[in-house]
């Protein structure tokens, strides 16, 4: 036999929010902050699906998201009723700003290299605008370009340990925490009541 040990089990338990705990930290985000973490919450994405979300990735006729995985896996999710009023008004918002760059003499957002290779027009074209922009133009390093980046990371979280702070909740919250609350209440629908499942689409019990 050979003797090969056996892997050790993580001792590591991830933090889970409850409903009400969720609330009150969005309640003490201001835009766009409490809009990115429902999403983040509603859809149970990873924080840089979030962030790259872009314009053409909502079907809101078919009620569903686009999001962009590890090793470029896409899979759809279902948006929260919930949410999507917010999320067309954020796209009209977005919709304006983006008008304003074009007047402007906005190169575009920022793309992988062999997608702006092959479709040299993407960058201007509003389906491939982020939802969520960094508030500021960028001028890109090599070309002197202004560029629209993405919101940053670290310009979140900041935001969201304050309102952790703010909603006095007791707990380390990160993005990745409300993705793995967005689980539990999805796993174990008796933690969430039925309103709730309701207009997050979350279903009453655990799919096959």
């Amino acid at each position: 036999m050979w003797d090969i040990p056996r892997a050790k089990k993580s001792l590591y338990i991830p933090m889970v929010l409850s409903m009400e705990e969720i609330e009150a930290i969005v309640a003490q985000l201001y835009y766009p902050y409490y809009l990115f973490v429902q999403v983040l919450f509603g859809c149970g994405l990873r924080l840089f699906e979030c962030l790259q979300i872009r314009m053409g990735d909502f079907n809101f006729a078919a009620g569903v998201l686009l999001a962009h995985g590890k090793e470029k896996k896409d899979r759809t999710l279902p948006i929260p009723e919930l949410i999507t009023p917010e999320l067309k008004e954020q796209i009209r918002m977005v919709g304006e700003l983006h008008e304003k760059d074009l007047a402007a003499g906005y190169a575009g957002v920022f793309l992988d290299d062999d997608r702006e290779k092959k479709y040299p027009k993407a960058p201007k074209d509003f389906s491939y605008q982020w939802v969520f922009p960094q508030r500021n133009l960028t001028v890109a390093a090599e070309t002197g370009e202004l560029r629209r980046y993405h919101l940053h990371e670290s310009d979140f979280q900041r935001a969201l340990n304050r309102a952790v702070r703010k909603a006095k909740i007791p707990k380390r919250v990160t993005a990745h925490t409300f993705r793995h609350s967005y689980a539990t209440h999805l796993y174990r629908p008796t933690m969430t009541s039925a309103p709730f499942r309701q207009s997050w689409d979350i279903p009453a019990s655990r799919p096959p």
